[in-house]
């Protein structure tokens, strides 16, 4: 059987934009705008053969049963498409309040960036949205700087889409489990093997709006001037920062549903309207007998949707060092260190899930059962509280030497937790990078040949182990990588 699968996105666009770098003079110098308007029709279609949209199911011969689809080993993935027109307008402003010349205490240059965009959109309406700006030059070589703005980003148009599309998923059964351990068959929760294989289904939700958000940052940037060898140029900067996103898009998990499952259940429901499960059979009866509990049949299918959850708010502070230095016997030395420390990452869990939280909190159910993170979620997963990274050049003549080091903090396995409720601690990762760059010959001028050589993870550290084998949001699994290039200007 040939599957055949067509994905089409196109974007079409008309804009006019105007830009003057002054519009007119004010004592402290010009107003420079930017101001433009623009029209977009974007469409987004993916056609899946017959065999896998449903069009053209399958009956086993044999057992009678139905397939949504009738090619083997794949799931039914319905056929979308949608399109949406957009149209938008923005406007920006550079305003020169102080200038040097004025010769002001403590004021030596002052200018206000000042900008604004709105669009409307044909599926969901109509956004418009701020930004506010300063950079206040104290003194020379002293800069305070200060930005607010507001953003949001539209919900694709698969996500909006009336679809559902179903995908084979490994989920365990924390009702199944609680049965086990209160049979006696496993020693604790944590290690319960009532895993099964679902068909868990995502589907799209038209009422979805864009994701909104607000930011502020505020800093200081410090340069001293009439530096004499070795010290060409040095900068510190340190700015914090703060973002707060509103109606994120997401949904809550097939996991997380087998949970909403297991709490009703265990109040004496009948537990959640998103899961689905076959009928007890006499090994399932069998299987809770002694338990007080309910028998209930293998989860499956799991429905789940996109949705509009919580707002979260991440803060943090950055970093920067760079130091250039360019001697007459030594050549030049380019150092740079940059940091960054989150402070806050916090995001509520959506509303259908907080009981979940209380009940774990409670007892109720059992401590380790794995949720979604949320909440403080500072070195969970994907956030560890310290990220770096230091590099340094050295160039003399036709040669150039350089390094980095790349700092990724500790974080904790939310997926993989202890009896007691506690995650799985990920050690924190230092990766050293080398090479060498050299000219080859002379009387070549610009075409001179070059040859490089160089080692990537010098130390061949691998990735911290985790629950999934690695965080690839955070690392790459490749070792130490020597490599060698040699090219050729033309």
């Amino acid at each position: 059987m040939n599957l055949r699968r067509v994905s089409r996105s196109t974007l079409t666009s008309a804009d006019f934009k105007l830009a003057k770098p002054a519009l007119f003079d004010l004592p402290a110098g010009g107003i420079a705008i930017a101001t433009g308007v623009e029209a977009r029709l974007e469409t987004h279609e993916d056609i899946r053969a017959p065999a896998v949209n449903g069009s053209e199911p399958f009956t086993d011969p044999v057992t009678g049963l139905v397939s949504a689809s009738s090619a083997t080993g794949v799931n039914v993935t319905p056929s979308t498409s949608g399109s949406r027109n957009v149209a938008s307008a923005y406007l920006e402003l550079g305003i020169p309040v102080v200038a040097p010349t004025m010769s002001l205490p403590l004021a030596r240059a002052i200018s206000f960036q000042m900008a604004g965009r709105y669009e409307h959109y044909s599926d969901f309406g109509s956004v418009a949205k701020p930004r506010l700006a300063v950079d206040w030059e104290t003194v020379r070589g002293v800069r305070l700087r200060a930005s607010y703005e507001q953003g949001f980003e539209a919900p694709n148009l698969e996500t909006t889409a009336p679809f559902t599309y179903a995908r084979a998923q490994s989920v365990t059964d924390d009702y199944r489990c609680e049965a086990d351990l209160l049979t006696h068959k496993i020693p604790s929760f944590d290690a319960c093997t009532d895993k099964v294989i679902v068909a868990y289904q995502e589907s799209g939700n038209p009422a979805l709006q864009a994701e909104r958000s607000a930011s502020h940052s505020f800093g200081i940037a410090f340069e001293p001037p009439g530096l004499s060898e070795p010290f060409e140029k040095l900068t510190l900067t340190v700015d914090y920062w703060q973002l707060r996103q509103y109606s994120v898009v997401g949904v809550l998990g097939a996991q997380a549903l087998s949970a909403q499952d297991y709490l009703n259940r265990i109040e004496g429901g009948s537990g959640s309207a998103n899961i689905v499960r076959g009928t007890p059979t006499a090994d399932d009866v069998a299987e809770f007998a002694g338990s007080g509990l309910a028998p209930v049949g293998l989860i499956t299918q799991i429905d789940d949707r996109f949705e509009n959850v919580q707002p979260e708010t991440i803060s943090g502070i950055d970093y920067q060092l760079l130091w250039r230095a360019t001697t007459a016997r030594r050549g030049t030395f380019l150092f740079s260190v940059e940091a960054t420390t989150l402070n806050e990452f916090n995001q509520p869990a959506p509303t259908p899930l907080q009981p979940l939280y209380m009940a774990r909190a409670s007892g109720i159910i059992n401590p380790a059962t794995v949720l979604p993170v949320f909440g403080n979620m500072l070195e969970d997963l994907g956030n560890p509280r310290i990220k770096s990274n230091a590099t340094l050049t050295w160039t003399l003549d036709h040669l150039q030497l350089g390094a980095s080091i790349i700092y990724t903090g500790k974080t904790k396995d939310t997926n993989l937790v202890s009896t007691s409720g506690v995650p799985w601690p990920v050690s924190s990762m230092t990766v050293i990078n080398l090479y060498g760059d050299v000219a080859l010959g002379e009387g070549f001028g610009a075409h001179s040949p070059r040859l490089t050589l160089g080692a990537r993870n010098l130390f061949n550290r691998s990735p911290p182990l985790e629950s999934d084998g690695y965080n690839a949001a955070l690392y790459v699994p490749y070792g130490r990588y020597i490599y060698a290039k040699l090219s050729v200007p033309l």
